[in-house]
């Protein structure tokens, strides 16, 4: 009964660990920033290691019991597991696909209102920044938005962009951050 209980709370720190990370990416994903792509993944990872525990836990106890005699209740219930195991991997990759696609639908709804501003942005520099094992090419641009100057990145693998280009743009006014270029979706 006691493992029952800590499964529990551990699927349940999981969950709100998922959610508080899920949350902090799908509202401030679009910001051109470490951490908070860092204090959104994070929580996420731990969460999804939580939601893994009991099932690891429950595993090793069914091992333990089955341990010594092969029986073929004992080979099934491992090959459940290697059917579990590699779901938990896919459900992980999935989530943070469909929250992407998620985070970029609210960036695409808000940018097709009303309330947007259109601005000339200026290429400050051109940047290369190592994800994992790819480097990847970034223009960022600064353009002024609602009263603030604002920097953010464009993904530049085609090398369009050059310093000091102007580049026209539309952003939401009442987040002046987010922002798509003039002519793109």
């Amino acid at each position: 009964m006691q493992r029952v209980k800590h499964a529990l709370v551990f699927l349940l720190v999981a969950g709100l660990l998922i959610c508080a990370g899920s949350s902090i990416y799908y509202f401030y994903g679009y910001k051109d920033r470490f951490w908070i792509e860092a204090f959104s993944y994070l929580p996420i990872i731990f969460g999804w290691l939580c939601f893994l525990y009991p099932l690891i836990v429950v595993h090793l106890t069914f091992k333990n019991k089955n341990s010594g005699r092969p029986s073929a209740i004992g080979t099934a219930g491992h090959a459940i597991f290697f059917i579990v195991y590699p779901a938990w991997v896919v459900a992980l990759v999935a989530g943070f696909i469909e929250l992407h696609v998620l985070s970029d639908k609210r960036v695409e709804k808000i940018l097709a209102s009303d309330e947007v501003g259109y601005s000339k942005a200026r290429v400050v520099r051109i940047e290369e920044r190592r994800t994992k094992s790819v480097s990847r090419t970034y223009a960022v641009i600064e353009y002024d938005a609602a009263g603030e100057r604002v920097q953010q990145a464009i993904r530049d693998e085609s090398r369009l962009y050059r310093p000091d280009q102007e580049i026209d743009i539309r952003y939401a006014v009442k987040y002046p951050d987010m922002f798509a270029l003039v002519g793109s979706k």
